[in-house]
């Protein structure tokens, strides 16, 4: 998937080709399903490169991130990249909640990222692979704190702030129904 011109899932015989020097030809996911806790597999499979320095960088993020424009990563992976294959792990974090996510691959080297291009040298959007369902089944005990009650069902347990930058904050909050 490319948000910014195909934002379906759909084939490309020739491969996503990364600044015109590492040509991803296709990858493995497994599994396609997972517990939040549990890791996941995703084997990428490479042409022939021909930069130095180059890295493979495979992220676990929401579908917030392009709608946003913001980063939503769970978690990230990078390797050395080299024709054939890398093998990238990444552990869902144990608060993950249930749902889909997306897995996004990119290139980078010293300079920077390698974007993606089509055959005739247009610049593409972040690559996304086939997304992945989170399944996490955390029931409320009942005994959780209420911070704030929204309607007769909806309770806001627990909120978490960290200051990242002077001009983001992270805030975690954890709901129960």
């Amino acid at each position: 998937m490319d948000f910014d011109r195909l934002p379906y899932l759909h084939h490309n015989p020739q491969g996503v080709n990364f600044g015109g020097a590492a040509p991803l030809k296709n990858y493995q996911l497994w599994p396609d399903e997972v517990e939040a806790g549990e890791t996941i597999e995703v084997i990428l499979r490479w042409d022939e490169v021909e930069g130095k320095g180059l890295e493979a960088n495979v992220r676990l993020t929401s579908p917030a991130e392009y709608l946003f424009h913001t980063s939503a990563d769970l978690v990230e992976d990078s390797v050395p990249l080299r024709a054939g294959t890398t093998h990238h792990i990444l552990e869902v974090p144990d608060e993950a909640v249930r749902g889909l996510y997306l897995i996004s691959v990119k290139v980078r080297d010293e300079k920077g990222e390698a974007r993606p291009i089509t055959e005739g040298g247009e610049t593409l959007g972040t690559t996304y692979l086939y997304p992945l369902r989170v399944r996490s089944e955390r029931w409320a005990t009942g005994d959780e704190l209420a911070l704030a009650k929204f309607g007769p069902g909806i309770v806001l347990s627990k909120v978490e702030t960290e200051q990242q930058t002077p001009e983001a904050l992270e805030a975690r909050l954890t709901w129960r129904v």
